[in-house]
C-alpha cells in the first residue's frame, strides 16, 4: 500500500474553545482538522446540549468562541491513540485549574466532590444547604452520601455560591488508582 506523503498527512491537535467575554476555557477537544471541527462547533454539529446553549448565547450579541491550540501531536503510527490520551490530560488539567468545561463525551479522571466536608466545616447541614442553594433536598442527600456522584455544572455553581467558595474548591480530580 502506498504511504501518504508527509505534507498531506493531518496532525492531531488538542484545542480549547474560549469564551471571549471572560477568557474562560469552556471546552477541550481533539481533531486532525481543527479548522473543520471549529466550524462544526459554530454550526452546533456534533456537540452537547450545554455547549449548544453556550454557542447560541454567544451568538446573540454577535460573538463566537475563540480557539487556542493547546498541543500538536507528532506524526507516528500511534498518533490517534496518543492524541486522545493527551486530550484527556488537557481536560483534567483544565478541570484542575478550575475551568467549568462543557465537555460531555470524553471520560475525564474521576472527580471527588468535597461538598460535604466544606459544608460541615462551615456548620451547614444538608437541609440548610438545600435551602441556601435552592436545590432539592434529595439531590443534596445523594451528593452528601456519594462523593463520586455525577452532578451538573449548574448544581455545582449553586452550591459554590451557597457555601461562598469557588467551584474549583468543591472538586478534587483523582488519579485513576484512587477510584473508589
Amino acid at each position: 500500500m502506498l504511504e501518504q506523503p508527509g505534507w498531506l498527512a493531518k496532525q492531531y491537535q488538542i484545542y480549547a474553545l474560549i469564551d471571549p467575554r471572560d477568557q474562560a476555557i469552556c471546552y477541550v477537544g481533539v481533531s486532525n482538522d481543527v479548522k473543520r471541527r471549529f466550524y462544526e462547533h459554530l454550526q452546533c454539529v456534533g456537540i452537547g446540549q450545554q455547549e449548544k446553549r453556550w454557542i447560541k448565547e454567544l451568538g446573540q450579541p454577535g460573538l463566537s468562541p475563540l480557539i487556542q491550540i493547546l498541543e500538536t501531536i507528532q506524526n507516528t503510527s500511534k498518533q490517534r491513540e496518543v492524541a486522545y490520551k493527551r486530550e484527556r490530560y488537557w481536560i483534567n488539567e483544565m478541570l484542575r485549574r478550575g475551568h467549568l468545561l462543557l465537555n460531555t463525551s470524553v471520560e475525564a479522571e474521576p472527580v471527588r466532590l468535597k461538598i460535604r466536608e466544606i459544608a460541615e466545616a462551615k456548620k451547614i447541614n444538608m437541609s440548610r444547604l438545600s435551602r441556601m442553594a435552592d436545590i432539592n433536598y434529595n439531590t443534596i442527600r445523594a451528593i452528601w452520601d456519594n462523593e463520586m456522584k455525577d452532578v451538573t455544572v449548574s448544581t455545582l455553581e449553586k452550591i459554590a455560591r451557597a457555601l461562598k467558595v469557588d467551584v474549583a474548591e468543591l472538586i478534587e480530580v483523582l488519579p485513576d488508582e484512587e477510584q473508589r
